[in-house]
């Protein structure tokens, strides 16, 4: 229902006799009657202001005792009688951001991932936020009430950056079965994004925040969802059997590159762990030179085994 206005109906009590004939007697007496025959056109005007004012607040020209609701339309539905104490509450229409609040959002959110690459989850603050996208506190709180809604809004706009750029690498191969075999160093790429480090920001934070895990799950799965309907095509575009196995295989990587790209964040120049995302690498390599069938040629420009790790590639500080 859209928002609604609200005007209340009440039916004073009816004048009893004895307090009307009071009344009277009052105004008969005559120095009394003579000051407000002086002052007549202010009384006139008093009295015809507050009986439009009585009329607006507890009468209806369609209704008695009713509430009158006037939708935005105009249409007046009564609901029935109700007492002059009652309370209605108003129902508000939804909020439609236009384009101007769209880029108040956009900056907003890269602002905060931003903020949570410099400073880490517990640095960044809606006061941090406001610096960083140079905006007031009121343009934060008006897109995100709260730090929570905030934080969250950042890790969906996050997510999304990761799988747009995964979308738009695996977009320029010719054919599923390159595209799945360039899908490890794509995955490492997304890996190295600011992004990245904004969801391996949020994830460890909610093993002790609650509240922030239980908003962040549903982000998770949809997205996650989406990873493995894109790692389904490109399985079965490249004639691979089996579907499942595959996302399975995908899902190691992506889990795996993540933990490297977390140690390498402060050493990147640990050999051990260089050495482990060679194999990496190497192991999705022959993953796929076991399920691809022969006749899917070798693409060209696309690394037999091995993952580049030099300093470009690890995440920047």
């Amino acid at each position: 229902m859209g928002a609604v206005s609200v005007r209340k109906i009440w039916n004073p009590p009816p004048v009893s006799a004895s307090r009307f004939s009071s009344v009277v007697s009052l105004i008969s007496f005559p120095p009394l009657a003579a000051g407000l025959f002086m002052l007549r056109p202010f009384v006139g005007c008093a009295a015809a202001f507050l009986s439009t004012l009585h009329l607006c607040n507890y009468w209806s020209i369609l209704t008695i005792n009713n509430i009158e609701l006037l939708d935005l339309a105009g249409r007046a539905r009564c609901i029935g009688p109700m007492s002059r104490s009652d309370t209605v509450e108003k129902v508000a229409a939804p909020r439609r951001r236009n384009r101007r609040g769209e880029e108040t959002r956009r900056l907003i959110l890269d602002a905060t991932i931003a903020c949570l690459n410099a400073r880490g989850y517990a640095g960044t603050s809606i006061e941090t936020v406001m610096d960083e996208a140079g905006i007031s506190r009121g343009s934060v709180l008006n897109q995100f009430p709260t730090r929570l809604d905030l934080m969250i809004g950042a890790a969906d706009h996050a997510m999304h950056e990761m799988m747009r750029h995964t979308g738009q690498q695996l977009a320029a191969f010719d054919d599923d079965a390159s595209a799945y075999r360039a899908f490890c160093d794509i995955t490492w790429q997304s890996n190295q994004l600011p992004a990245a480090a904004v969801v391996t920001e949020i994830l460890l934070a909610a093993r002790w925040d609650s509240e922030l895990a239980a908003a962040f799950r549903p982000i998770a799965e949809r997205v996650e969802t989406e990873i493995d309907a894109l790692v389904a095509r490109l399985a079965k575009g490249s004639g691979i059997e089996d579907i499942d196995a595959a996302i399975v295989h995908a899902r190691i990587l992506i889990l795996s590159l993540r933990g490297i790209t977390l140690e390498l964040a402060y050493d990147p120049d640990r050999k051990i762990i260089l050495r482990a995302l060679d194999r990496i690498g190497a192991e999705h390599a022959a993953h796929c030179d076991e399920v691809i069938p022969r006749e899917q040629a070798q693409p060209s420009g696309v690394s037999g085994g091995g993952l580049k790790t030099t300093s470009d590639s690890t995440m920047k500080e």
